[in-house]
This record gives C-alpha cells, structure tokens and sequence, in this order.
C-alpha cells in the first residue's frame, strides 16, 4: 500500500524517525561516524540545517530546518542509500537496512 502524500512546508522545523529494519540499524561505533558524516554532506548537499540528532543502536531521531519544500525527502532518500550501500558492503548483509 501507497504513503499518502505529507505536507511539506521549508523553513519549519522537522522532526524526522527512521527505524533500522529487524531492530538493528548501526553495528559499530565506526557506523555511528560514517552515519554522521554522510548526514553532513547530505544535508549540505541539499539545504538543510540539522540541529539536533540522536542515534540509537536500533532507529534515529533528527530535528532539521529544510531550506526548500523537497529539500528533507531529496536529504534523507540519499543518505538512507549511502547508509544501506556501507552496511551490504562491511557487514555482507543483504535485504533492507531501513
């Protein structure tokens, strides 16, 4: 089944969920920083400001201000890729990440 369509509003502050699938999203501390450093190229990359973050072994939580309507979908579709590819390749996973 289709996710309706959300609002998307810029310049408002966002409080985005992304749960890891099976209750695991992050295995290492090196995945913690790879997270945060792919967060901060993506973000740049697409205009939005992160304020505040917190990372749990299983899910994330963010707060962020996107600069455009798309801006938070376009940040969190790429970093969710980038995110997946490191996990399948160091840990030989298969299947969603997310």
């Amino acid at each position: 089944m289709r996710r309706r369509a959300g609002l998307a509003i810029a310049i408002v502050l966002w409080h985005l969920i992304s749960r890891g699938n099976n209750r695991s999203a992050f295995f290492h501390d090196e995945d913690y920083l790879f997270y945060l450093t792919q967060l901060a190229l993506q973000a740049g990359r697409f205009g939005c400001s992160v304020d505040v973050y917190c990372l749990i072994t299983n899910h994330i939580h963010l707060l962020l201000i996107p600069a455009e309507k798309d801006s938070a979908s376009l940040m969190m579709k790429h970093h969710a890729q980038w995110i997946a590819q490191h996990i399948i390749e160091c840990y030989r996973r298969s299947g969603p990440l997310w």
